[in-house]
């Protein structure tokens, strides 16, 4: 469970805003045993298996043409779980009718992986989103 605490900490963290507030090897020393101590008595081995384990078989290209929606797909500049670089998104979302890609660029503020957690950071692409689904009212 250290392990999966240590991949759910990098996954959820990002270079910039970590240098920023754990400057020092004691401050990231400190830092991880909080996270381990929290971790270790709330994480539960069955449960993170019951979320981690759906991803390996998910393929959402499979019939990226089918959806009716509006899409609003983001990522941080610095997840290395979805890496930007290899242009997938980019890729990907030209087949989804009604859908655009927004690249959050790395910085202080985002959080790798994790950046989908602070909505401060994404909550103007959703507001974006929501107006756009709204139903069209007819004259």
């Amino acid at each position: 469970m250290t392990i999966a605490s240590d991949i759910l900490s990098h996954a959820g963290s990002a270079p910039l805003p970590m240098q920023k507030g754990l400057a020092t090897r004691d401050d990231a020393d400190a830092y991880l045993d909080k996270i381990h101590q929290r971790d270790l008595k709330e994480l539960d081995a069955n449960d993170l298996l019951y979320q981690v384990v759906p991803s390996r078989n998910y393929d959402p290209s499979a019939k990226p043409g089918t959806t009716k929606a509006p899409v609003t797909w983001v990522n941080s500049g610095h997840d290395f779980i979805n890496l930007p670089e290899l242009g997938i998104a980019e890729r990907m979302v030209k087949n989804i009718p009604n859908a655009k890609f927004i690249l959050i660029p790395a910085g202080e503020q985002t959080h790798g992986n994790g950046t989908h957690t602070w909505a401060d950071i994404w909550k103007d692409h959703l507001e974006e989103l929501l107006k756009e689904s709204e139903p069209k009212q007819s004259p």
